[in-house]
């Protein structure tokens, strides 16, 4: 029987893993002629997320736009309550009413309940929640977008009963959400919830 020649063993363990990982690189990144970025220049790609621009925008078909900065936002729905547990912890917004699901397909920001301390992130960790201070009036839509704009984040941080968050959706709706009760690991949580256009 013969042996394999040594120049065999340097392909299979070596070039060819070196080769998979290039084409995965290549196929993650988009291509050149998407519009992303401008051939021949250093300019990072124009944005194409809604609102405070720290979110990219949706992958399916074209989304309505938000408002006019000038042109109040109309409420869409809200306020209602909502409430995410261990079995649904992802909560989408933008459907009438807001619901909590099992999948993260289309959803804003996901609860983590089930460690540590409760506290909800945003999808794909985009700096799209806006902590508010624990006292004072319901927000108007103007105060969730300045809070998003300015103090966005991607984490709310532990949760408590009366937190007061914003939240910039994946499809430009901005909504205020307030814990009513059930911040342990072992009870739902529930929100009160407002959506504006």
């Amino acid at each position: 029987m013969q042996s394999q020649p040594k120049w065999a063993w340097w392909i299979v363990g070596i070039v060819i893993p070196v080769i998979g990982i290039v084409v995965t690189i290549w196929a993650a990144n988009p291509s050149s002629d998407s519009g992303t970025a401008d051939a021949g220049t250093d300019r990072p790609p124009a944005a194409t997320g809604t609102g405070s621009g720290s979110r990219p925008g949706p992958t399916g078909p074209p989304q309505a736009a938000p408002p006019a900065a000038d042109v109040p936002r109309k409420v869409l729905v809200g306020p209602v309550e909502v409430t995410i547990d261990g079995a649904k912890s992802y909560l989408e917004l933008d459907t009438v009413p807001p619901m909590a699901t099992q999948s993260n397909k289309s959803a804003d920001v996901v609860a983590l309940v089930n460690v540590g301390d409760p506290s909800l992130q945003s999808e794909g960790s985009t700096k799209t929640i806006g902590l508010l201070p624990p006292e004072g009036a319901d927000p108007a839509p103007a105060d969730c977008e300045e809070a998003v704009d300015k103090r966005g984040t991607y984490n709310s941080g532990e949760l408590a009963r009366g937190t007061r968050l914003c939240v910039e959706t994946d499809e430009g709706h901005m909504a205020y959400l307030r814990v009513v009760s059930g911040v342990s690991i072992s009870a739902p949580v529930r929100f009160q919830v407002t959506v504006w256009e």
